[in-house]
């Protein structure tokens, strides 16, 4: 894990007479912002099929972070003694989301299957949280500063407001997740995973 404090003195040297805390909640805010416009957080959890066990709730494998939305699903097939012996699900068919984070086989299971279920979820930081993958904070940490110096100009009537600059860098954040999108749409071979990424998509059956 990365720690997004470390970016602080970065941002504070373009707005000096703004206060480290509101430093701080603006490198949050744009964390966050990044992650939930680009899903390129992702984390896998395991889970253990249960016989007649329809629903299976979802719970971050990361401290101090939320889950923003399913990615993928895969199940191990019954009576299979290889952990890699798996088969991709299909939303709708084999599964449905009844919330966020609980997901419901269609069909009740028929066997107990220990990590029998593998789902990928897309990740924020929660936020109050300074935690960040460190692979995501290396590559895209530019996209942070600029997401956070945005906001802190776009403040009114501070000593540190300077709309032309917040707009010029407002910009650069978005050009910034346009490019994590376009990487990471490359990476995927699921069509429907390539359609994920305009905000307001429907998303496994829920506005992201």
């Amino acid at each position: 894990m990365a720690d997004l404090t470390d970016l602080d003195k970065e941002i504070f040297a373009y707005v000096m007479d703004c206060p480290i805390g509101i430093i701080k909640s603006e490198v949050r805010k744009a964390a966050r912002e990044f992650c939930q416009s680009t899903f390129a957080w992702v984390a896998t959890i395991t889970k253990r099929v249960v016989t007649d066990v329809q629903k299976y709730p979802l719970t971050t494998p990361i401290d101090d972070t939320e889950i923003i939305r399913l990615v993928s699903a895969e199940r191990k097939r019954e009576n299979s003694l290889d952990d890699d012996d798996t088969v991709n699900l299909r939303f709708g068919t084999d599964y449905v989301m009844e919330t966020r984070t609980c997901l419901k086989f269609t069909t009740k299971p028929t066997t107990t299957v220990a990590k029998g279920l593998i789902v990928r979820v897309s990740l924020k930081p929660k936020i109050d949280s300074d935690v960040i993958d460190a692979d995501l904070f290396d590559h895209w940490r530019e996209a942070f500063e600029y997401g956070a110096r945005y906001r802190i100009m776009a403040y009114p009537n501070k000593p540190y407001t300077n709309n032309e600059k917040a707009n010029f860098f407002m910009g650069k954040f978005w050009d910034e997740i346009r490019r994590c999108r376009d990487e990471l749409t490359k990476n995927y071979t699921s069509e429907t995973l390539k359609n994920t990424f305009q905000i307001g998509d429907v998303t496994n059956g829920f506005v992201v």
